[in-house]
């Protein structure tokens, strides 16, 4: 992943978020998001992206043992996309690694849990109205 992928990752964001977020009425337009990861990118030290009929549907951003971001297309889901990321971070063998995730997205907390990841901390996250879980795999 490089700069250039910023806006195919913006709009996989964008699509994912509206489903997976729909609980909080989340809805963020593409050029605030992509201005958003282009903030975050220089933080990763891993990242990768995931491409499918020629186009990027999945990312994955993490720095150090903190998987930042994992969001796939939803017309890409269950496809083991987001299975595959998760390994590739896995693999650079970082131990914890640990995670944010808001306690209703029950698709991304299934996979985490398939992967033995425990809830460590639940805490409210008012900037978006909802509670989060953070997460660690040791």
């Amino acid at each position: 992943m490089d700069t250039g992928d910023l806006p195919a990752i913006a709009r996989v964001h964008r699509a994912a978020c509206l489903v997976a977020y729909r609980f909080m009425g989340w809805d963020h337009p593409l050029d605030e998001i992509e201005a958003w990861y282009g903030g975050k990118f220089p933080g990763w030290d891993f990242a990768r992206v995931a491409e499918c009929e020629g186009r990027v549907v999945g990312y994955l951003g993490a720095a150090g043992g903190l998987l930042d971001d994992l969001f796939i297309d939803p017309a890409f889901h269950r496809r083991g996309i987001g299975r595959t990321l998760l390994q590739a971070q896995l693999a650079r063998g970082i131990r914890p690694v640990m995670l944010e995730v808001f306690e209703q997205n029950a698709p991304a907390r299934s996979l985490y849990e398939a992967f033995g990841f425990i809830v460590i901390e639940r805490f409210f996250n008012a900037a978006d109205g909802a509670w989060e879980l953070r997460c660690s795999l040791a």
